[in-house]
């Protein structure tokens, strides 16, 4: 989420949008920036202690495999604070510097609470959003609802891999496009 709002101010706000449509999923609590601090540790650690030459090495596989350690690396790290704390600085946080932004630029908002099927947000995590939502006068969609009402396989790319299908994706933005034309007013 930290990525996503800086990245709006840093580029989004020079169009000067009606709506942002923001979408949030559990694992934006991560930093990518931790992410990727930890990543780079581990990537000049591994040439260092390498003794093959970089030409026979299939850096496609060791980025893929040192990325996915520095993921893991980070959650451990992450679960070590309480969740509400790392709630409150990685994703609340993000959104208050949003409403202030937006606020100024007469900007609406809409949260897209996404879930990968299978993969649900919390009751905490949800209840938060929708409180910041109703403080803010922003909209909201939960697509975890939508997609509760149909199995699981139907909606995902393939057993392998929880990503959203075509299915998946046309579900979300109908969704949208409903929430879009009814209830959303535009500046």
């Amino acid at each position: 989420m930290l990525e996503k709002v800086e990245s709006f101010r840093q580029k989004g706000l020079h169009y000067h949008p009606d709506l942002v449509i923001l979408q949030y999923l559990s694992d934006d609590i991560t930093d990518i920036n931790g992410i990727k601090e930890i990543y780079d540790k581990l990537v000049e650690e591994y040439v260092k202690n390498s003794n093959e030459e970089l030409n026979n090495i299939d850096l496609w596989k060791i980025k893929e495999e040192l990325a996915v350690k520095a993921w893991g690396l980070h959650m451990e790290n992450l679960r070590k604070k309480p969740f509400k704390e790392v709630f409150e600085r990685n994703i609340i946080d993000p959104l208050k510097s949003l409403k202030n932004m937006t606020k100024e630029e007469n900007v609406s908002v809409l949260i897209v609470i996404t879930a990968y099927p299978g993969i649900h947000p919390t009751n905490y995590e949800i209840k938060a959003l929708k409180m910041i939502v109703d403080e803010y006068g922003w909209d909201v969609i939960n697509i975890d609802e939508v997609f509760s009402k149909y199995k699981k396989l139907n909606l995902i790319i393939s057993s392998e891999d929880f990503h959203p299908n075509s299915f998946g994706h046309k579900l979300m933005a109908e969704e949208i496009y409903k929430k879009l034309i009814s209830e959303i007013p535009l500046t």
